[in-house]
């Protein structure tokens, strides 16, 4: 059986905070400034904001963006000339530094418990910062494929991210099941046909796959 599961919120805690959001802003205006821009934290922060309401914005009808979209309306909003190099080092620094995330209580147990199935990752995220948090905690090998919604266009529930994910792990629906913490996922991925159970703790993932 191959196995695709949410990953924020199931697997892993993921937390987006003011504190957080700080640190990344930070680390990015130490790199600004490094290459002789003067830029104040607080128009970061205000160029941050904007970017973001306008990716939030956009979201609302599903399509997601790439980090790197994000950034380039950062930089749009700063009045810098973009810069292909800018841009995605900025990626970098927000995509790891703008949250902390950590493996929920149990889950590392239960994804070693199922390594006899196909283990996927369907995520709701306009980057790639799991690949390294799964890393961190020794648990990137136990995935077959990672399917990112800025790969895919589109945020589940849309149709077209499962039918993404589903490609690249070369599945078929017969022998698929998606597991999430979000009721409004369950039924997007039901809506295609992929098998689907609403699960929060390590108990129901492992009971769900058996």
């Amino acid at each position: 059986m191959k196995v695709f599961f949410d990953y924020g919120e199931l697997l892993f805690e993921y937390n987006f905070n003011e504190k957080t959001l700080s640190r990344a802003h930070n680390l990015a205006l130490k790199h600004l400034n490094s290459l002789g821009l003067e830029i104040s934290l607080n128009e970061l922060a205000n160029a941050h904001n904007a970017a973001i309401h306008a990716y939030l914005t956009e979201r609302q009808s599903l399509v997601e963006w790439p980090m790197q979209k994000i950034m380039q309306e950062l930089i749009k909003n700063l009045n810098i000339q973009n810069h292909n190099e800018l841009t995605l080092n900025l990626a970098n620094i927000y995509k790891l530094n703008d949250h902390d995330s950590y493996p929920k209580q149990g889950i590392p147990e239960a994804i070693k418990e199922l390594s006899e199935h196909s283990l996927n990752i369907i995520s709701n995220l306009p980057h790639n910062s799991p690949l390294y948090e799964l890393g961190r905690y020794h648990l990137l090998s136990k995935f077959d494929t990672i399917t990112f919604s800025y790969e895919a266009g589109y945020r589940k529930p849309h149709p077209q991210i499962y039918r993404f994910a589903l490609k690249k792990a070369n599945a078929n629906l017969e022998d698929s099941i998606f597991l999430s913490h979000d009721k409004e996922e369950v039924h997007g991925a039901r809506n295609i046909g992929l098998k689907s159970c609403l699960v929060s703790t390590p108990s129901q993932i492992l009971e769900a796959v058996k």
